[in-house]
């Protein structure tokens, strides 16, 4: 699983007048077996970019125009809330693919998933109730009206910097579970790989055929491949 070959078709001809059969090559494709250990470290780089994604979105509440002391017009910070809106809607579009993703892992840990699911929820009501109160404001008119939604804007920006504080640490920390269970997992393989590994040099030792020592030297290269690969993974 996880191993790459390369395929290609020949053909040859039945031309007999030539002096050999001539030959053609199909253009070489590659084909990557299925690995339930690559998905399920391409499922924990992703978590890690969403954990990036959340802290440069709680850098743009922190540095909102909505937090500045002189308060701007009305119209400008509806502008940066719409703008931190629009990134926030990425952040959840990540996010939920992220979820899809972890549905299909047959390595996930089922505990993690659910976590990762209230957390997604918890993120999407927020950032709904902020959109219905930003599309709202852009009707507003009157200068009292508009003073109230700055008030409400920012009260909503406060609240989801404390949420998106709490919430990157415990994805964080969700995180740091999988890849300790996936650091065990791999552990536990090489110390297999290695007893499989002294198996068959042992083998080898004691082989008189030619051929089967071989075809046991193959093996051990194909081990000593599969060995490397986990210890760069650790």
């Amino acid at each position: 699983p996880g191993e790459t070959v390369e395929c290609w078709l020949e053909v040859l001809d039945n031309n007999s007048i030539a002096e050999s059969p001539q030959k053609g090559r199909s253009a070489s494709i590659q084909l990557t077996m299925h690995s339930d250990r690559n998905q399920h470290q391409a499922i924990l780089t992703d978590h890690q970019a969403l954990i990036e994604s959340m802290i440069v979105l709680l850098a743009d509440r922190l540095e909102s125009k909505i937090t500045e002391k002189t308060r701007p017009p009305f119209d400008v910070v509806l502008s940066a809330q719409t703008q931190i809106g629009a990134y926030t809607e990425r952040m959840l579009i990540a996010f939920q693919k992220l979820l899809d993703d972890m549905v299909r892992d047959p390595l996930m840990d089922n505990n993690v998933l659910t976590d990762m699911q209230e957390l997604f929820q918890r993120q999407k009501l927020t950032h709904d109730a902020e959109i219905h109160q930003i599309k709202t404001g852009a009707l507003l008119n009157s200068k009292g009206e508009k003073k109230k939604k700055f008030k409400a804007l920012k009260e909503t920006n406060d609240s989801t910097i404390v949420q998106l504080e709490e919430d990157i640490i415990l994805i964080e920390d969700l995180w740091k579970k999988l890849h300790q269970a996936q650091m065990v997992d791999q552990s536990k393989e090489l110390v297999d790989a290695h007893a499989e590994l002294t198996r068959l040099i042992e083998s080898w030792k004691k082989e008189k055929s030619p051929e089967a020592k071989l075809k046991i030297q193959q093996q051990i290269s194909a081990f000593l491949k599969k060995v490397q690969k986990l210890m760069a993974q650790m």
